[in-house]
């Protein structure tokens, strides 16, 4: 779901218009006073005039509020609905390299493999994984399934709450899951906001865990083709099993990057991020993703 870099790094009716012409009628009145006037020629009568046939054709959507057929997806990201349409699928590999700072370095090379669908115009379901590839080639050990449905769409914003489980494969994993709160908010033609996705986080064990986090994206539709974004996490709240909450003044979290949109059915993106402790530890993570996405 845009759906896109938010869901890497962490993932629209309007009422129809129907026009009508009314048909010219005699009024019956009309028709009785002029048979009171004395006759001045044999004139053929006037024909009544057709009832116009009523146009029942819908009028185009606004940009940015679906649901939109398969052929006419849109090409900017900030007009896309934040859920698939009806029966479209869209693969998406995410290759990604990571420089691990703690005590030593640590780089990591990871792909992830998302498959969503979308049902009804409402609907989205996805499943994804990983593979790594150094230092080690291996499986990630997790497989997630999500599920959103689009609450909310409107030209200017559009709200998409859904579910996020992750199954995590070894021993003492957690278990739990992530709800979405995915908005966007579009400003003008070509700034919108990204924000929600995330939003709660629940673990259901071992211990029990909750937390409420803010992250966010400044987005920019340089036109159709071309998105650019930078996106942070404001604030964490944690409210079990103890409560705390930290945020940019203790952890800075911000991400940069770029989308293209090379046909109608895909789209090439990249994104770098930095993640620093800088106020309780030496540690540091930078990460740079690439992604492709293709629907059919």
């Amino acid at each position: 779901m845009t759906r896109g870099w938010m869901s890497l790094a962490l993932r629209y009716g309007a009422a129809t218009t129907v026009l009508a012409a009314g048909a010219a009628l005699i009024a019956p009145d009309a028709v009785a006073a002029d048979a009171s006037r004395p006759s001045t020629g044999n004139k053929p009568a006037k024909k009544p005039t057709p009832a116009k046939k009523k146009n029942n054709k819908k009028k185009k959507k606004n940009p940015g509020m679906g649901p939109f057929e398969k052929d006419e997806y849109p090409f900017a990201e900030r007009a896309r609905p934040l859920v698939l349409p009806d029966n479209m699928g869209e693969i998406t590999v995410s290759p990604q390299i990571s420089h691990v700072h703690v005590v030593g370095n640590t780089d990591y090379f990871t792909t992830g493999l998302d498959f969503e669908y979308g049902l009804a115009d409402v609907v989205e379901l996805g499943i994804g994984t990983g593979f790594m590839f150094a230092p080690d080639v291996d499986w990630t050990n997790e497989l997630h399934v999500q599920v959103h449905w689009l609450a909310y769409d409107s030209k200017d914003f559009d709200f998409a709450p859904g579910v996020v489980v992750p199954f995590y494969f070894y021993d003492g994993a957690p278990f739990g899951a992530n709800i979405d709160l995915t908005s966007r908010y579009v400003i003008d033609d070509q700034f919108f906001l990204t924000f929600g996705q995330g939003a709660i986080g629940l673990v259901a064990s071992p211990d029990f865990g909750l937390n409420i986090n803010a992250n966010g994206a400044f987005n920019w539709q340089v036109d159709k083709p071309i998105v650019l974004f930078l996106d942070t996490s404001l604030f964490s709240l944690l409210l079990a099993p103890d409560v705390d909450v930290t945020g940019l003044w203790e952890t800075l979290n911000v991400g940069i990057g770029g989308q293209y949109t090379a046909a109608r059915t895909v789209d090439i993106g990249a994104r770098l991020s930095y993640v620093d402790t800088f106020s309780v530890s030496d540690e540091f993570t930078f990460n740079a993703l690439i992604y492709g996405r293709f629907r059919f």
